[in-house]
């Protein structure tokens, strides 16, 4: 997806946060594609929250994901959330409203999402509707409350 963004935009970069056993593989296509000054590969770091601090959209590429926390606390961030299709996501992330999801394995579709946040207006405008959502429908105590309740029943 970067390799089709830097073609139309050459003020964009991407923080790839994180580390795993595909880390090495990942630095070596940044590399092999020419895009060292547009993507950074962090490798582990002792916190991520710099990074939504730093970021004008999240964006995840996930083929699989159970609950996506990461998404969440993007969109507690003020973040939109470009990310894929995916079960879980599609759960969090309300396409059009508090993001943008795209098929699973199509790059360019990604790119054209990421493409869609350029506007500061409309990137403030679905990052407000975001962290909305992630305060009302995700919030941690009002789920610790639920569950207290469910258990008293049962008990």
């Amino acid at each position: 997806a970067m390799d089709d963004l830097v073609d139309t935009d050459d003020d964009v970069h991407l923080f790839v946060v994180g580390w795993g056993e595909l880390e090495a593989d990942l630095r070596a296509a940044v590399s092999d594609r020419g895009l060292e000054s547009h993507v950074t590969v962090t490798g582990r770091v002792p916190e991520v929250y710099g990074y939504y601090a730093l970021a004008d959209v999240f964006v995840s590429a996930s083929t699989f994901e159970g609950l996506p926390l990461t998404h969440l606390e993007a969109m507690a961030a003020e973040l939109p959330v470009v990310a894929t299709d995916i079960r879980g996501v599609s759960e969090v992330v309300v396409d059009g409203q508090t993001g943008r999801l795209v098929p699973v394995g199509e790059p360019s579709a990604l790119a054209n999402a990421m493409r869609e946040f350029t506007s500061p207006d409309h990137r403030a405008a679905v990052a407000r509707a975001g962290y909305e959502r992630c305060r009302s429908e995700f919030d941690v105590a009002d789920a610790a409350a639920a569950y207290l309740r469910l258990y008293q029943t049962v008990c």
